[in-house]
């Protein structure tokens, strides 16, 4: 089963990336990285995770403290032009557009196992180690998600140098705007229209990534 979301994956990088690459200095002088193209370093810092808003859902409370290490993540969300080519290079079908457009529009109708594999391929490209070993001849036994018919087995390696997602603190962190939200309710805004595309201002389709 597929779902139709649009992969706001935005690829995450660990810190632990070709360590000898050094090139950026953060403040407490500890060494980052060289910045991959298309990603940006967020730093990082204690946050809270969750939220008190009335309207937020059951699963956002209670809001707890957050320590966020460093880590690098894909500026725009991974675009049709990119996932496109992934799936040419690996034989296998491309996803719906839904009628809204491919080429620089996010990428929709995949599922998770379409966008770890993404990362495994793209880690191989780049020459880095694959953060996910997918075993797909063995059922994950603590999954027990009533929609997900592949439940395939997935175990993630911390440590290793390519790409994966973020996790659902990393994400949040960064939509928040990491160490720099300066209290902002969105990423370096107070109002989302400025900032994102969103159900009352998209038209309900997808647009070109960073527009």
């Amino acid at each position: 089963m597929t779902y139709k979301l649009t992969l706001l994956c935005c690829l995450l990088i660990t810190t632990l990336f070709s360590q000898p690459r050094v090139s950026l200095d953060l403040d407490q002088g500890s060494q980052k990285v060289e910045n991959p193209g298309e990603m940006v370093l967020v730093e990082g810092g204690e946050f809270s995770l969750g939220s008190k808003d009335k309207n937020a859902a059951s699963d956002e409370s209670p809001v707890k403290k957050v320590m966020i290490s460093d880590f690098y993540i894909s500026k725009y969300e991974i675009t049709f032009e990119e996932f496109d080519a992934f799936c040419e290079n690996t034989k296998r079908p491309k996803a719906d557009d839904a009628e809204w457009g491919r080429g620089n529009r996010p990428v929709v109708n995949i599922d998770w196992y379409d966008a770890i594999e993404y990362c495994n391929w793209l880690s191989q490209k780049n020459n880095l180690k694959p953060c996910y070993t997918i075993t797909k001849s063995e059922q994950d036994p603590a999954n027990g998600c009533p929609y997900d018919l592949k439940k395939w087995k997935i175990e993630c390696d911390w440590s290793a140098s390519g790409y994966r997602l973020p996790t659902e603190a990393e994400w949040e962190y960064a939509a928040k705007g990491g160490k720099s939200s300066n209290n902002y309710p969105y990423a370096g805004a107070i109002e989302l229209d400025g900032i994102g595309w969103y159900a009352e201002n998209s038209e309900e389709m997808t647009h070109p990534v960073g527009a």
